[in-house]
């Protein structure tokens, strides 16, 4: 370069472009939020606790209508299993834990704790 130049006394007839360069972009992908996996709370029958007993822990402990809860109630005695929730791993778990606190049914002298409960994935 000239000396001309680079001290800047050189005039341009026409001012400087600005000069893009275009570049490939992707496309922004849309991405769904990832969903935590679903469990199941399933609550299993037993010969120690009575109707009145699971309608009462259903109402109490999932906060379920009477119908909802005696629906579950004739579900365990009928096919000795009954989905009481589907919902996130930590919930089950509470749930679970809130039904082994429950306790024993007071209507049957033989009953020495509360139902039997256990979390299982739900595979979509």
């Amino acid at each position: 370069m000239s000396e001309a130049w680079t001290k800047g006394l050189i005039q341009m007839d026409e001012p400087l472009q600005e000069i893009t360069v275009a570049t490939k972009t992707k496309p922004a992908e849309k991405t769904k939020p990832k969903r935590q996996p679903q469990y199941n709370v399933l609550l299993w029958d037993d010969d120690q606790h009575s109707y009145e007993y699971v309608i009462e822990m259903m109402q109490k402990v999932f906060g379920h209508s009477a119908g909802r809860s005696l629906r579950i109630a004739f579900e365990v005695d009928n096919h000795g299993v009954a989905i009481c929730l589907t919902t996130n791993l930590e919930h089950a778990e509470l749930k679970c834990q809130q039904i082994t606190s429950f306790g024993r049914d007071q209507l049957i002298a033989t009953s020495v704790g509360s139902m039997k409960s256990t979390i299982e994935r739900v595979e979509c």
